[in-house]
């Protein structure tokens, strides 16, 4: 729009302007209704925007689309929002355009998600001011792309994001193994420097704690001989807190579990956005789950299984067992048994 960056009319126009944009995509038809598994509420969720980065949320019209109308309709919702971009001054670059396709098949009664082979191999294409439109990449569903500092795979899977994160460690410890500091400005940069690196938007994160902890592993065993530690130091020293004669050093799942919790205490029961993602997400974990009442009350290692899919949810459950910690919801919201004597 021709505004320097940092200018302080930056915000309100970009907020005008992106609901002029999604308010048109929506009345053209782009916006599919999403109804939360247990108690049905609406959800309207056209597309996902922070600046200019915007993620369009596509989902199929009716249950029994064939994969090649549901490409049609991806097609015909990203021209449509081309077209809007375009007349509102904005621009499609397509070095910047990906598109990612989940769709399920069935194979005994279990679902699972189409690998990209067996998937029309037509291609997509953005619309331009001058010249033909442009094809865009198409990303297998199992890879990840990044967003916002993070990566992000359309299946779920978090392996790009903890190679990421291990890749900024070890980076952050070779920096420290040529810097010859003194071991209190080690740890001085392992807080300022190191932890903001590592914790960037850790409440996306969704693996298990095992896993976390191995694939940071390296990091830590390559940095401590220059903060003046033993490497080999046993784990719950090294994170121990100072005051009880431990290293105080952070515990990346320690701060992932902290920062879901917070989400959770700042909306649950909001009626904004942020909560209503929430209480649908809830709904579909505890009914994947198939037990009433707090989920958290339920051991993780004994119906863990239930859910077969990783989600936040179950994340935060894995956590909560891992550290032994129990976690109330509002029992308002929680489902209870049907029945007044229903032991299930």
């Amino acid at each position: 729009m021709g505004m320097g960056q940092g200018s302080s009319a930056a915000a309100p126009s970009f907020s005008v302007t992106s609901l002029l944009q999604t308010n048109a995509y929506r009345r053209m038809g782009h916006c599919q209704p999403i109804y939360s598994s247990w108690t049905g509420l609406l959800l309207m969720l056209a597309a996902i925007i922070y600046v200019d980065d915007t993620d369009l949320l596509v989902r199929s019209k009716r249950r029994r689309l064939s994969d090649t109308e549901f490409f049609n309709q991806i097609q015909a919702a990203i021209t449509c929002w081309g077209f809007i971009i375009m007349a509102t001054g904005g621009h499609c670059k397509q070095a910047k355009c990906k598109v990612s396709v989940v769709s399920y098949g069935y194979k005994n009664g279990r679902a699972y998600i189409k690998p990209h082979r067996d998937l029309p191999q037509t291609a997509l294409v953005i619309p331009q001011h001058n010249g033909p439109s442009l094809p865009i990449a198409h990303i297998p569903p199992d890879q990840a792309c990044e967003a916002l500092g993070t990566f992000v795979a359309a299946d779920g899977n978090q392996r790009t994001q903890l190679d990421e994160m291990k890749k900024k460690g070890l980076s952050w410890a070779d920096q420290l193994s040529s810097a010859h500091l003194p071991p209190a400005d080690g740890f001085l940069s392992l807080n300022i420097h190191l932890k903001p690196r590592l914790c960037w938007n850790l409440v996306t994160v969704c693996e298990s704690p095992k896993v976390v902890d191995k694939a940071l592993s390296k990091v830590f065993f390559q940095a401590l001989p220059y903060l003046r530690v033993n490497r080999n130091i046993r784990t719950e020293f090294r994170h121990l807190p100072v005051k009880y004669q431990g290293l105080g050093i952070f515990d990346v799942n320690v701060e992932r579990l902290g920062l879901k919790i917070f989400w959770i205490q700042r909306y649950w029961g909001d009626s904004g956005l942020e909560g209503q993602l929430l209480l649908y997400s809830f709904e579909a974990f505890s009914i994947d789950l198939g037990l009433d009442g707090n989920p958290f009350q339920y051991s993780f290692e004994r119906y863990g299984y239930l859910v077969e899919s990783s989600s936040w949810w179950k994340d935060l459950w894995e956590l909560l067992a891992h550290f032994g910690i129990r976690l109330d919801l509002d029992k308002t919201i929680t489902f209870q048994p049907f029945l007044s004597c229903d032991g299930s």
